[in-house]
């Protein structure tokens, strides 16, 4: 590939989908989204929605989603049904699988090698700008790039890597149901906390993964909340359950 040997790897629910400032037509697209636009109604995104949001250069799968294999696949672990924000297991297995998947979409196309750029982003965010060329700079030394750190791990919107490093990131799927496991038994090797932060974080560190904070991507976000949210507390609703 030449000197602009990039992707972007876009996942999960679409929500309100903030709008996006650059061409996303000049970029290579692997999306890997739910049909239904929200998890708690069945709005479901046109097809003209999608080739307004991405324009050309994308590769789109908006399947149909199914909360109930989220929940069986819980219900295998036998682990508390939160965590102590309230949030569910369900939900993070449902947010590690929209990861994996996506970046495997990327996978299958051999038209990209080991030093391709991964932005790995939200589906339901607007990408005000990015940074290729400091992106490249900062991947000479490190492995992977976050917007910052925080008290609970590392924010956890978008992650910028080179292609040589995308099994850390298709691993989580299953590597989070060890952490679970092993959180509920006191095991090692388990994260500080069941948070998404704290998992990610966890995770590249076991994977003897170099990661830097510089914001090198710019977006617009806001937080659409549902019955499933750990903001509800003791009146969260189970994803899945009938």
């Amino acid at each position: 590939m030449g000197n602009d040997n990039f992707a972007f790897c876009i996942y999960g629910f679409l929500r309100d989908m903030k709008p996006h400032r650059v061409n996303m037509s000049d970029v290579d697209k692997f999306v890997y989204v739910p049909k239904r636009r929200y998890e708690d109604n069945d709005v479901e995104v046109t097809s003209t929605e999608l080739e307004h949001r991405f324009g050309k250069k994308s590769c789109i799968n908006a399947y149909e989603y199914d909360a109930k294999f989220f929940n069986d696949e819980f219900k295998k672990l036998n682990v508390s049904q939160f965590n102590f924000c309230y949030q569910q297991p369900q939900r993070i297995l449902s947010f590690f699988k929209h990861i994996r998947d996506s970046l495997l979409m990327l996978e299958e196309d051999d038209r990209f090698d080991d030093d391709t750029i991964i932005f790995l982003f939200r589906s339901d965010m607007g990408i005000k700008e990015y940074d290729l060329q400091k992106s490249k700079e900062l991947l000479r030394e490190n492995d992977i790039i976050v917007e910052k750190f925080t008290g609970n791990g590392l924010r956890d919107f978008w992650f910028v890597f080179k292609k040589k490093n995308i099994s850390v990131f298709t691993s989580l799927y299953e590597s989070y149901k060890t952490y679970l496991l092993n959180m509920e038994n006191n095991k090692s090797p388990k994260p500080r906390r069941g948070t998404p932060e704290s998992i990610l974080y966890f995770h590249f560190n076991i994977n003897n993964k170099k990661v830097i904070d510089c914001p090198v991507m710019q977006v617009d976000w806001r937080h659409v909340c549902n019955k499933y949210c750990g903001h509800n507390k003791g009146k969260t609703k189970i994803l899945g359950e009938s």
